[in-house]
């Protein structure tokens, strides 16, 4: 329960904020609503590589600390494989953003400009920054503090829900931003290390 508790209880309110930033994106008519859909799965995809080398940190971490081997307890190297694989995805993506989007469907023109938004803004240099934070969260539940993830999650939770709701007003764009909030969570997880 000390582990998986606040990491389940994390991923609610991480995945409750996604859903409350969809109600606000769903407010701008159906091509930004798919857009958006579409633009969260592909950004989905791009992000795999990333959690399942954060999973491997996990088992790594509790692996060497189970062992009692705290010199071999470090991220440094899970984490300069997360960013390089992670560069390679947003490359490729931003690379074929376009050609991505038309896999989903036979889109819009507009439908297709707000998902290449999407993707200019939440798989760019937002996803570095979240493979960073995810690594570190990582390592974090690994070595039993999954209360450091957690209070990160919070932290990113709320940063997307109030930036969401003061851009709200303007254009789905500024809504994306919302979305890809992790940048100040990522400070305070560090700072929290």
């Amino acid at each position: 329960l000390k582990v998986g508790l606040p990491t389940a209880v994390q991923m609610v309110v991480v995945n409750l904020s996604y859903l409350l930033i969809t109600g606000m994106l769903n407010q701008f008519g159906v091509s930004v609503a798919a857009a958006s859909g579409v633009g969260l799965k592909i950004n989905t995809f791009a992000g795999m590589p990333c959690w399942a080398i954060g999973q491997a940190v996990t088992a790594m971490a509790g692996q060497n600390i189970g062992a009692g081997d705290t010199k071999q307890v470090t991220t440094k190297t899970g984490l300069c494989l997360n960013l390089l694989i992670t560069l390679t995805m947003v490359l490729l993506v931003q690379a074929f953003g376009e050609q991505l989007i038309l896999l989903f469907t036979p889109a819009s023109p507009e439908m297709i400009t707000e998902g290449i938004l999407y993707l200019r803004i939440c798989c760019s240099v937002n996803s570095l920054v979240y493979a960073a934070m995810y690594t570190f969260d990582s390592f974090a539940i690994g070595i039993g503090s999954a209360n450091i993830a957690f209070r990160r999650g919070d932290c990113q939770a709320a940063g997307k829900l109030a930036s969401g709701i003061s851009l709200r007003p303007w254009i789905s764009g500024r809504v994306y931003w919302a979305g890809s909030f992790p940048t100040a969570a990522c400070c305070c997880g560090t700072a929290l290390f």
